[in-house]
């Protein structure tokens, strides 16, 4: 339920415009904790972002190598690699690990051994 305040002198303008103005404060007070909050919660999310990047890179890179030195890769070696570059690609990965990743594309294709 609203009520209605009728002011009846100067002193409650000034008791309002006081309490308005504490109002406002407080509520800019408020809207700070909260950019505060999301900017804290951007940099968690592109540290996570940067963590499962590295994480991509190193499995990319370990098992490349490893097929690229062994000179063939199973077909199964092959979806698994894709399985790991598409979100390593779209996280912005972008650099040996893509060049690897094409190497062992050339690689024959042996049956598991």
């Amino acid at each position: 339920m609203m009520t209605i305040t009728y002011v009846n002198s100067a002193k409650d303008v000034a008791q309002l415009i006081v309490s308005a103005i504490a109002i406002i404060g407080a509520l800019a007070t408020v809207f700070k904790l909260i950019s505060k909050g999301q900017k804290k919660q951007q940099e968690q999310s592109e540290l996570i972002k940067n963590a499962n990047l590295a994480l991509l890179h190193d499995r990319l890179y370990q098992n490349c190598n490893f097929y690229i030195s062994r000179k063939w890769i199973t077909s199964n070696d092959l979806r698994n690699l894709d399985y790991m570059y598409k979100p390593y690609h779209a996280l912005g990965g972008n650099d040996i690990c893509t060049v690897l990743v094409d190497r062992c594309k050339s690689l024959e294709i042996r049956q598991g051994e």
